[in-house]
């Protein structure tokens, strides 16, 4: 009997910031595919924390708006 699971993936993290690693998506745009690639490679969740242009967290309606405009028509469904 097949198991099903939940693979969940975390974009961005809460506290990483460019510095840690410059792999770290920032931009909306470069959230919005790393959250695309991560459904495409499987994920049924993407956890995501917008971030300004020096790579903080921001948590504005307008910053999740901005990558939510992004996500790449029916790839992904938030």
């Amino acid at each position: 009997m097949a198991q099903k699971i939940i693979i969940t993936c975390a974009i961005t993290g809460a506290i990483h910031t460019p510095s840690m690693s410059p792999y770290l998506p920032v931009t909306p745009q470069q959230i919005a595919e790393a959250a695309i690639a991560a459904a495409e490679a499987g994920a049924a969740i993407v956890h995501l924390h917008a971030r300004d242009p020096e790579g903080l967290e921001v948590a504005t309606p307008a910053d999740a708006r901005e990558i939510l405009a992004l996500k790449g028509g029916d790839k992904v469904a938030f």
